[in-house]
């Protein structure tokens, strides 16, 4: 439940923070809205999905193995994209933990140099 709010007042802190970020930090912005869709609709699913054996299991005494070993796993994955999605957030205000960026080729060594 409180996926749905989180984010559902994720587009109106993009609103006011991009007053404050550069042309260069949309791209952040961006990959982070994109893993955070992505993330939202999979919780709705496994939430779903979780809900709907607890009611079949309402009358059960336990839920067999296999359906708790799918539910585990699909929340392992959950956490994954939750996890990414939370670092490409962390990208967006702390330039400190972005990847590294690429470095410039460095020359090509002359023949004299290379024998």
């Amino acid at each position: 439940m409180v996926t749905i709010a989180v984010f559902y007042t994720g587009h109106g802190a993009d609103e006011a923070l991009m007053m404050d970020l550069s042309a260069a930090d949309e791209k952040f912005v961006d990959a982070h809205a994109k893993a955070a869709k992505t993330a939202f609709i999979c919780m709705c699913i496994l939430g779903g999905i979780a809900l709907v054996v607890a009611w079949l299991g309402r009358k059960l005494p336990h839920i067999s193995r296999g359906v708790a070993a799918i539910i585990l796993v699909l929340s392992l994955a959950e956490l994954v994209l939750m996890g990414r999605t939370a670092n490409l957030g962390g990208n967006i205000r702390h330039p400190e933990i972005r990847p590294a960026q690429p470095e410039t080729a460095a020359p090509s060594a002359t023949k004299e140099e290379a024998k």
